[in-house]
This record gives C-alpha cells, structure tokens and sequence, in this order.
C-alpha cells in the first residue's frame, strides 16, 4: 500500500516537471521575425522563401532552438547577435551578382553554443561567407562556399570546431583564424583557387593578435588543399606566433610555395602530412617551420617539384632545371609578417561583452554596416591590391613569372625535411 502511495506520489512530480512540448513553426520572409521571437527552446522554425538582411539577437535557449533554412535564400547579410542555443542547418547565402551589404552573408556575434552547417554560400569574387567574432562554443559543418574573397572568418572565437566545409573557387582564403583559442579544423577542403591579383591565398591562415596572448591549441588535420594556393600557414612571428599548434595527416597538392608554414611556434606538432607539388609548378611546394622551440616535425612526405622544361636556351627561366631553386630565403621570418584582415580590426573594434563596443551600433544589420562603412570603402577581399598589403616578396613573385627573374634571391636553407 506505502508502494502505490508513493509511486502515485512519484509519478504526480514527474507530470509536473516535464517541460512543454516541442513546436514545429513554419515561417518565410514575411513573418521570420515574429515566428522567431516567439519561439521557445527545442523547437524547430521550418523556413523558406527569400529572406531580406535579418537580425536574431539577445535570445538564450538552454534546450536549443533548430531553424531548418533548407528551403530558404537569404538575399542579403543575416546577423546573429548574443544568441545561445541554436542550430541552423541549410539555407543558401549571398549572391553571385550582388555584394551583401555589410561584406558577409553570415555574421555571428559573441553567443555560445552555436551550430551552422549545410549552408550553401556564394559570392561575386569577394565578401565573406560565414564569420564568427566573440563566440564560444560554435561549430560550422558541411558548408560549402564558392566564388568568395573568403569562405570563412574567426575572431576572438573559443572552444570551435570546423568539420567537412569545402571552398571553391575563392580569389584569396578558405579559412582565417586570428586572435582564437582551442579551435579545431578537419577534414575541410579547398580546391579550383582563383586567386586575386596581387594576393597569395591560403585555405587555412592563422594569426596571433598583438597585446593577446597567442593563438593556442589549434589542431588542424585531415584537411584537403589542392590548386594555386597555400596550405596551411601563421605568419605573425612579430606578436609571438602561435602555441600547441598541431598540423598533421592533411594532403596539399599546390603550386604555391608554402605548403605548411609556422614561423616562431612553439611545443607544436607537424606530422604525418603530404607534400606535392602540382605539375608544372615554378615553386616547389614545402614545409618551413621556422623559429620557436620544442617543435616535433616527423613523418612528412615533400615530394620533390618536376623539372620544367626552358622554351630555348635563352628564354629559360629560374626553376627550368633542377640545379636552380627560384625560392627566396624562407628562414627570414620578417619577410613574412602579414597584417591582420581588415575583417578582424573590423570585429574586434565591434565586439565585447555584450556583443558590441559601440554603443551608437544597436544591432541592427545596416546600422552595422553603416558603423563599419562598409558600403562606401573597399573592403580586405575587393579586387584590388590597395587594401591587401602583402609581404614584397610575394608581390614579386605573385605578379607574374615574367619578373621572377628580377627577384632578389638569396640561397635557400632547408627548413624541414620529410622523415
């Protein structure tokens, strides 16, 4: 008798504490904002149609909120502000003829707990795909980006994972991470680069922030690069370079001199990765890990550059011939100090604890981008060398093989062999 009392007793606390159920809402560019402000955790919002610039701010949901955007285009940038707990999956972004107002499709800002995969994000040759400043805890997983200045931005971001997105096409980067700790990038892939005039692209590029600790913890393996482009690479040996940064088991196939490169890492790991040089490439493509202390560098294959044939013997240019190496001296790291993106100064200036660091900005998408005078300048990834500068030895060599032979060389020193 005590047994059915209590468990009738039992039962009653369970019904009480079991939460409200789950709602499927519908919604399109008519009512999105509505529909989404009323949206509580564990729904899920099915949207569809063409949605204009949107704003999702300063919502939390402890049991998260999904947006099933399969069937959605979004004509113009969505910005997610201050928002914890949700996954968003699907969706097409940007747009092949037209510059999104505020320089990317996607802009999050500072949240937690923040998903984003199978998007489809496309550009006119510049802009930004998919950014992320001020988050913690966020992943971005099977997105595909074409046609961009750059796929995607990190800045300040904790704690994230970017798993199985693939770049195409983009005149300058795949991925750029600065200023970001415990950052985990796999099995993405960048192929078929178009790369501007004046820029050397990278499918992954990393920078340490001056005045912030450096960049730490980043894992970057089972990656996929292919075409005229760089690998996987940190340039920033003047604001300390990088910490427990391990690069291995990724594939590079490219006619870009720097396959793998880490100047002034330290306690790092770069192994297991392959090394080739596409086919009648000018520069061999190779690892230099250069400065920086208790590095561990083994089980790399760097596959030797074919022999180019010379036209005649009075036109043959640097790297015709085996006996002649066209690289300049990679063992200098201040040849290779590359500014922050504008993109990062851009986000950093924005961002704080609440999202944002001026408090003229509410928020709103086009106050953004009117704070950030986007719409007036140029931005990092427009096709123009003004706002890009580069390392001079890479303008050199970037411009065109025809100047290749007025290039200042100095003998070139191994920096890391294969094992």
């Amino acid at each position: 008798m005590l047994r059915i009392i209590c468990a009738a007793a039992c039962l009653t606390v369970g019904l009480s504490a079991t939460p409200a159920m789950a709602l499927i809402r519908t919604a399109d560019g008519t009512n999105f904002k509505s529909v989404f402000a009323a949206a509580n955790g564990g729904d899920t919002i099915v949207l569809s149609g063409n949605i204009g610039t949107f704003l999702m701010a300063d919502r939390s949901f402890s049991t998260r909120l999904t947006i099933n955007a399969t069937n959605a285009n979004f004509t113009d940038t969505l910005t997610i502000k201050n928002i914890s707990g949700l996954t968003m999956t699907g969706g097409a972004f940007g747009s092949t003829t037209t510059a999104m107002r505020a320089g990317r499709a996607v802009a999050v800002y500072g949240g937690s707990n923040i998903s984003i995969s199978k998007g489809i994000y496309v550009g006119n040759g510049a802009g930004m795909g998919l950014t992320f400043a001020g988050t913690t805890s966020a992943s971005a997983t099977a997105n595909q980006f074409s046609g961009l200045g750059l796929g995607m931005g990190l800045t300040a971001v904790t704690n994230t994972r970017l798993t199985s997105n693939i770049f195409r096409k983009m005149t300058k980067d795949g991925i750029n991470i600065a200023g970001s700790y415990r950052i985990t990038a796999t099995a993405n892939k960048c192929s078929l680069g178009i790369p501007a005039p004046g820029v050397h692209p990278d499918c992954i590029q990393l920078w340490s922030i001056a005045g912030t600790p450096v960049q730490s913890d980043i894992l970057l393996n089972n990656n996929n690069v292919q075409g005229p482009t760089q690998g996987l690479t940190s340039f920033t040996p003047a604001n300390g370079g990088g910490l427990r940064i391990t690069i291995k088991d990724n594939y590079i196939e490219t006619s870009f001199p720097q396959g793998i490169a880490c100047y002034e890492c330290s306690d790092s790991v770069f192994t297991g990765n392959t090394l080739k040089t596409l086919a009648g490439s000018l520069y061999q493509t190779q690892m230099n890990i250069v400065g920086g202390t208790n590095n561990i560098i083994s089980g790399n294959s760097i596959a030797a550059r074919a022999v180019i044939a010379p036209k005649s013997a009075d036109s043959a240019q640097p790297g015709s011939d085996t006996s002649v190496d066209p690289l300049p001296d990679f063992s200098d790291p201040s040849q290779f100090f590359d500014p922050l993106p504008s993109f990062v100064t851009d986000d950093l200036a924005l961002i704080n604890a609440d999202g944002f660091d001026d408090g003229t900005v509410s928020g709103d998408p086009t106050e953004i981008a009117d704070a950030l005078d986007m719409a007036e300048r140029s931005s990092m990834f427009a096709l123009n060398t003004t706002n890009v500068p580069e390392p001079s030895v890479w303008l050199q060599f970037i411009a065109g093989f025809g100047l290749v032979g007025a290039m200042l060389r100095r003998p070139t020193r191994t920096i890391a062999t294969a094992n």
